[in-house]
């Protein structure tokens, strides 16, 4: 969570205003909509089970810190794509430590793009 923070207040001020955090998984989303506003965090997007159906909350993907992902998917989906920081604690589970992304210029609108990115399982 802390170094979700430092990456996000790394951007540029008028950058923060349109940056989405999205997370691959439920629990990444939920922890940062809970513990985030302590570090100056926007509310969390996500493409796992229900939070899915909250849409990409009038995000365009102008900029986007990824949450839980290898960067293939985003490598493909973003003009750029930057390792900002890693994820994870000595006590975290394998599957918590990961690479966190900065990507920038979505080739495909959010909205248009969200209903492709559904995910209910794990």
């Amino acid at each position: 969570m802390a170094e979700t923070g430092r990456i996000y207040r790394t951007l540029p001020a008028e950058e923060r205003k349109s940056t989405a955090i999205f997370a691959n998984d439920y629990s990444e989303a939920g922890a940062i909509d809970f513990y985030g506003a302590k570090y100056g965090l926007p509310r969390a997007i996500s493409n796992n089970v229900s939070y899915w159906l909250w849409g990409p909350r009038g995000y365009t993907g102008s900029t986007v810190i990824v949450l839980g992902s290898d960067g293939s998917g985003d490598r493909e989906l973003f003009r750029e794509v930057v390792v900002a920081g890693r994820a994870g604690t000595p006590l975290s589970r394998r599957d918590e430590h990961f690479d966190i992304f900065v990507c920038r210029g979505l080739i495909v609108e959010l909205a248009k793009l969200w209903p492709s990115l559904k995910k209910w399982g794990t």
